[in-house]
């Protein structure tokens, strides 16, 4: 164990917040409880470092950047760009989120349909199971 008489300030620091990270870590509920109940007893200073964290970090609040036209805009054309960029990853998503609404259970990555549709040679399972009918 370190004594800690003898050492720099900057180490005592350091150690103190490792110390106090364990001990969150450890018990993490109730340093959640603490947390709630220290913000609501210091509202004001609450609210006053949440009007100086925007101000340094304007690029960062959702409310700010949903009503700038310019990142609006910005945000649709990447999105857009992006979806173009990935066919196969919007496909999935639509036929997980069908699967998902109907209760079906399961879903796939980008990786395993790319994999069904290669297995089946791109073709519609129930198209060829009309096709092999004429064979029972």
């Amino acid at each position: 164990m370190i004594c800690l008489n003898f050492m720099s300030p900057e180490l005592h620091t350091v150690l103190g917040r490792m110390r106090a990270l364990r001990w969150r870590h450890a018990h993490l509920e109730r340093a959640r409880k603490n947390s709630r109940n220290w913000n609501a007893r210091n509202k004001s200073k609450c609210r006053a470092s949440d009007a100086a964290y925007r101000e340094r970090n304007p690029h960062n609040h959702a409310r700010l950047r949903a009503s700038d036209p310019k990142v609006v805009e910005y945000d649709r054309a990447y999105s857009l760009a992006w979806q173009r960029a990935n066919p196969e990853k919007i496909k999935t998503a639509i036929h997980n989120r069908r699967a998902r609404i109907k209760n079906s259970g399961g879903s796939h990555t980008t990786e395993q349909w790319l994999a069904l549709k290669e297995f089946y040679n791109n073709e519609c399972y129930a198209a060829i199971e009309e096709k092999l009918s004429w064979l029972v």
